[in-house]
């Protein structure tokens, strides 16, 4: 999110809180008194955890401006004009705005590969020898890996296994 300090004195913002709908689908961690200089312009990032899947709309925005004054925005937009119709074509008809929903899916493996001992390049006929590093920094556990090569390729895999 970006807050834009459009006066000529410094200004904070504070109790920042996002809504969103279902309500229960994100735990959002609270941010600190945010101070913007004047006329300064901050990307402030709220840091969120889902909960559960579900599909959520970010709908808007609240804040206390100097402390005291609650404001809330709405960050919900228009969405794209529709000319499948007539009447569309006609009368401006506008379609439902989907820039702030976010679909949460279930928690999956991350998985970090690298290559090591890998020549930049490999002839035609040309054996080399590599090693393939997988590393799993989710926290769901890995059913099957596998490797898909072409068909000019001859691959034999070794598995050595070394945690760390």
């Amino acid at each position: 999110m970006t807050a834009t300090n459009p006066l000529n004195a410094p200004l904070v913002l504070s109790d920042l809180a996002i809504k969103t709908s279902p309500a229960d689908a994100l735990t959002i961690t609270a941010v600190d008194d945010i101070e913007l200089e004047p006329y300064e312009s901050r990307i402030i990032s709220i840091p969120v955890v889902a909960s559960k899947t579900a599909t959520v709309t970010i709908s808007s925005v609240s804040f206390s401006f100097h402390r005291f004054f609650p404001c809330e925005q709405s960050l919900e937009q228009r969405g794209k004009r529709l000319h499948a119709t007539k009447a569309q074509r006609i009368t401006p008809t506008y379609g439902k705005d989907n820039s702030l929903v976010v679909e949460i899916g279930q928690p999956r493996p991350i998985l970090c590969i690298e290559w090591e001992t890998l020549p930049d390049e490999v002839y035609a006929g040309e054996q080399v020898q590599a090693k393939l590093r997988i590393r799993n920094a989710g926290k769901v556990a890995v059913d099957n890996v596998q490797l898909a090569t072409s068909d000019q390729v001859i691959t034999i895999l070794d598995s050595e296994f070394s945690p760390g």
